[in-house]
């Protein structure tokens, strides 16, 4: 996957993921509904195996506003992360050899 600045990206704070994000892979927010798709995500602490890991995902085709909450994916299943509060415009400046393929 080629990651660019798109109009639409949003980034996202998570923590207690349990299962890492696919690229273009749709969340929904167990509360409030909002859905998302996942073009990227960096690890900054913690790890997918120990249900703990936490760090951004950025985000494109908001529908609605996702706040604190769990986050269900399309591929991760139920609660896979949980957004740590709303998401904020942005997008990725992550290296290219982190960048998903």
């Amino acid at each position: 996957m080629s990651f660019t600045y798109a109009e639409d990206m949003e980034f996202l704070a998570f923590t207690s993921g349990s299962v890492e994000f696919t690229a273009d892979e749709t969340l929904t927010g167990a509360v409030g509904g909002a859905t998302a798709t996942v073009k990227d995500w960096d690890l900054t602490s913690g790890s997918w195996a120990g249900g703990d890991a936490a760090g951004t995902a950025w985000i494109s085709a908001l529908v609605g506003t996702l706040q604190a909450e769990a986050l269900n994916g399309s591929i991760g299943g139920a609660d896979m992360a949980t957004a740590s509060g709303a998401s904020s415009p942005g997008y990725s400046s992550l290296r290219t050899e982190e960048r998903r393929v």
